[in-house]
């Protein structure tokens, strides 16, 4: 397939997934910004998952950088590491988006941060708690193992709904599909502290839902060589508590637009601390 069909493929895909509802989700945890309130049913209809977009967008990326070197090469193809740092650096800003939800701060949190270190801090007060959400440009991952079971169902409720379509039916457009790439996630810990005990979540966000990993409480002077229980996987749980647990982090300001946030802001620290790293290694070779 050609480089032109392959972008106006992905831009199909990518104008499709903005006007896509999200009727039948599946069951997923999250907190839904459309009513407000946490719940074990869909993501908020209507509204189309950030990391689908993300994904659309680095498609398009890697097929604008496909293209872009492509041309270089008929141009002249660089032979020292100096310009190969270059032509990819220059690529980089080329293509390096900032995305407008990062103007507005979720409510009463202050986001910590520096340049050239790859954790961040979401920080912020309730009442006689202190909030830490902590992250790492790190710890994105792109195995789905938190949302391969959520995304099954999904598909699952799809097949059975449409009626149409049977199984195993041969679609002719089958053949151009390109191949979908991994959808990235990233893990993040929320430090719910009073006094001296924090009750930890470590949690999972692909960008679109949130997921709960485990819930534990920990203590100072905890002796080092003590293995503390972490309790239960948190799918093993009854429902009703799974939705305690959320609606608890939904009114401490952790719910599906926060996610959405630390989402987006981890994928643009990530792409700035590449490209100062391309400058920084750059510098020394040129020298």
């Amino acid at each position: 397939m050609s480089q032109a069909a392959t972008v106006t493929r992905i831009v199909k895909t990518l104008l499709s997934s903005m006007t896509t509802t999200t009727a039948s989700s599946g069951a997923r945890c999250v907190a839904q910004a459309s009513s407000g309130t946490p719940a074990l049913l869909g993501v908020g209809v209507g509204r189309a998952p950030l990391v689908r977009l993300g994904r659309c967008r680095g498609l398009l990326q890697g097929s604008a950088r496909s293209a872009n070197f492509a041309t270089s090469v008929s141009k002249k193809t660089p032979t020292t590491l100096g310009e190969i740092l270059s032509e990819e650096l220059k690529t980089e800003e080329t293509l390096y988006y900032r995305d407008e939800i990062l103007d507005s701060l979720p409510a009463g949190f202050e986001l910590i941060q520096s340049d050239g270190d790859s954790s961040m801090e979401l920080n912020a007060e309730h009442k006689n708690e202190s909030i830490s959400v902590v992250f790492s440009i790190t710890e994105f991952r792109t195995d789905d193992a938190d949302f391969a079971d959520l995304d099954d169902m999904e598909e699952d409720d799809e097949g059975g709904e449409a009626g149409g379509e049977e199984a195993g039916e041969y679609d002719e457009d089958d053949d151009d599909d390109y191949e979908e790439e991994p959808e990235p996630s990233i893990d993040f810990n929320v430090h719910v502290t009073k006094g001296e005990e924090t009750l930890t979540f470590e949690c999972t966000t692909d960008g679109s839902i949130y997921t709960i990993n485990t819930v534990n409480v920990s203590r100072e002077n905890t002796p080092m060589e003590r293995l503390e229980y972490e309790g239960p996987n948190f799918d093993d749980l009854e429902e009703n508590l799974q939705e305690g647990f959320f609606e608890y982090l939904h009114e401490r300001g952790v719910d599906y637009e926060f996610a959405r946030f630390l989402f987006t802001v981890a994928i643009d620290k990530e792409q700035r601390e590449y490209m100062n790293w391309l400058k920084d290694i750059k510098g020394f070779v040129s020298k």
